[in-house]
């Protein structure tokens, strides 16, 4: 199926998101009015300290809600995605059945926050190992500054490819949730080039808008400041926070569609290389952690080689 697809056919967990993003933003903006009105009546050193602990606790409200409600929506939209690339459909009740496939899976927010920190420490670990975008723009000079931005994408792309080697949990359902995590996380390993340039492009794309978006947003809340005779300054803050909530709700979402979709293309055509198992054990803590949960005993784990190799 293709993402644009699946994506405006699974709007209800984009809304979602949308609603829990907003109730963030309303929570937050809530606090900020008391925090900077007694934050004026001091020096502005106070006023300062005052505003980082208001950035702190509505960075503490932002986690609470990602943890206790978050978790299922972006977990439940991962099984859909998984769904509808493997039987060519979108689930009927699909908001319903993706909630389901997660209760089913993981039972409780602590485990899904166990596997999903184990894959995405494993594939940042991984990533570190292997080629950076560098190698593919070797010899062309002044390349350096290019280089660091491209890498910049790629770190945020890999949040994504988590999320990828989470729904092979789904795809593989049979088998422990563990082992299906670290057959993900091999899957991506041996494909990494293909999934994480399309995630890269992706990304900065969808960002690059993102940019424009809170440029524009940043200029109409100025232009009402000061039409009310207050610094245009603070424009910026509505004009982040706005910004967040459709990154979270929208832009994220696409980006997580789209690299899903080109890592089930390549996942089901994969045989996984069974001494990769080992290979990965030997640098990343974290995939060691996923295969040793999820490892059978008399299954092979092959001779440990060289990274190069992979």
């Amino acid at each position: 199926m293709r993402a644009s697809t699946i994506y405006f056919n699974t709007m209800k967990f984009v809304w979602m998101k949308l609603l829990l993003g907003i109730g963030v933003v309303f929570i937050a903006g809530a606090l900020f009015v008391p925090f900077f009105f007694i934050g004026m009546m001091f020096e502005f050193s106070v006023f300062i300290i005052l505003m980082l602990v208001w950035l702190s606790s509505a960075y503490g409200i932002k986690a609470l809600v990602t943890h206790y409600f978050g978790y299922m929506v972006k977990a439940g939209h991962v099984a859909v995605i998984t769904e509808s690339m493997i039987h060519g459909k979108i689930p009927e009740h699909y908001f319903a059945f993706g909630l389901q496939r997660v209760k089913e899976k993981f039972v409780s927010s602590n485990a899904f926050f166990l596997v999903d920190r184990l894959i995405s420490g494993a594939v940042r670990q991984i990533q570190n190992k292997m080629e950076s975008i560098g190698g593919w723009l070797n010899g062309v000079p002044g390349i350096g500054f290019v280089i660091q931005i491209l890498n910049l994408f790629i770190s945020i792309s890999l949040n994504y490819i988590d999320e990828c080697c989470l729904g092979y949990t789904f795809y593989k359902d049979s088998q422990n949730t563990f082992k299906s995590a670290a057959d993900g996380v091999v899957i991506y390993a041996q494909n990494w080039k293909t999934i994480l340039k399309n995630a890269a492009i992706t990304t900065a794309l969808v960002l690059l808008l993102m940019i424009g978006v809170m440029i524009s947003l940043f200029l109409a809340f100025s232009a009402i400041l000061s039409a009310i005779n207050v610094n245009a300054g603070f424009a910026i803050i509505p004009a982040v926070f706005i910004t967040l909530v459709i990154k979270y709700a929208f832009i994220d979402s696409w980006i997580l569609v789209k690299t899903m979709c080109t890592y089930m293309e390549v996942a089901p055509q994969t045989t996984i290389s069974f001494d990769l198992y080992a290979k990965l054990s030997k640098f990343s803590t974290q995939f060691k952690k996923l295969y040793q949960q999820g490892a059978v005993d008399d299954e092979p784990i092959g001779d440990i080689q060289s990274v190069s190799q992979i």
